[in-house]
């Protein structure tokens, strides 16, 4: 269990393969638990798994259910994904709806495996997030994606950050975006200049 918490935690996958395909115990209930809004039921599964082991959990009604759902949630947004996203600079660019959808945090390396970073903008009925991620599967020294967005009123660390923009603000996301996507490139061109 540790070692699944830490995989999942620190996105140690093999592959993003492994993220998409993988019918591992351990990321099904991860993708079950993606979609439980009740606490009373996670509540419910954390007894389950102190008495028994994560294959049992992972065939549990309320487990199967929800990862059941979070799959083709996942698979529209995959869908969307693909529609709405583009590789610009070795950084996957995307602006998705991803109302009745899911957009998954590893999709941009699944359409672009090749990129780098991604930066995108992910609406929802609540707002909008725009978001930026490198790529774990490249080894190089990423640009400081938290302090790009503390400056825009978000947070993250140095591999992922977010900032998330109200439904009144939504107009000024794609330029928000472009200053995050500038401050990525920037941040490339001088890490390449560097000795």
């Amino acid at each position: 269990m540790v070692e699944w918490a830490t995989k999942i935690d620190a996105a140690r996958y093999a592959s993003v393969d492994e993220v998409f395909e993988s019918s591992s115990p351990a990321l099904t209930i991860n993708l079950a638990l993606s979609q439980i809004a009740d606490p009373r039921q996670c509540d419910q599964l954390l007894r389950h798994l102190k008495e028994s082991d994560l294959d049992r959990l992972a065939m549990h009604p309320v487990v199967e259910k929800n990862a059941t759902r979070a799959l083709r949630l996942s698979a529209d947004g995959l869908k969307r994904f693909r529609k709405g996203g583009y590789l610009v600079d070795d950084i996957v660019v995307f602006d998705v709806d991803a109302r009745n959808a899911v957009i998954n945090r590893y999709a941009p390396y699944r359409v672009f495996p090749s990129a780098r970073y991604s930066a995108g903008i992910i609406r929802k009925d609540d707002g909008i997030r725009i978001t930026a991620m490198r790529n774990p599967w490249k080894e190089f020294k990423s640009a400081p994606l938290g302090r790009i967005f503390e400056k825009i009123g978000g947070g993250g660390h140095q591999r992922v950050a977010t900032v998330v923009l109200k439904s009144a603000k939504s107009d000024e996301a794609p330029d928000v975006l472009e200053a995050v996507v500038s401050s990525i490139r920037r941040h490339e061109r001088l890490s390449h200049r560097s000795p």
